[in-house]
């Protein structure tokens, strides 16, 4: 797995983003938002988004919005479906 984090890091990296492992790619929301950008910036034109995009969301509700706009635009343009509910996403592995 670590050849994945290496290549969303370099990825994501020039946009200030850091990847230290598999769950910051798939539960914080702005690395999958910032590779969507890096390679389709017509989908999401600004990365990281401009504050108030974000304005009035809870901190805890920040990764699942991004999440919910990476797997939206996931979904529109290349039909992948949603695998899992985003807020059971962006609260992780259940133990």
């Amino acid at each position: 797995m670590d050849f994945l984090v290496d290549w969303f890091q370099r990825t994501v990296g020039p946009l200030d983003i850091q990847v230290s492992g598999i769950h910051d790619i798939f539960v914080r929301g702005d690395v999958l938002c910032g590779t969507i950008h890096s390679f389709r910036p017509d989908l999401i034109p600004e990365y990281p988004f401009p504050p108030e995009i974000e304005e009035g969301i809870e901190i805890s509700d920040a990764a699942a919005f991004r999440n919910q706009i990476a797997f939206d635009f996931l979904n529109d343009e290349y039909q992948l479906p949603y695998v899992m509910g985003i807020r059971a996403e962006a609260r992780g592995p259940i133990n």
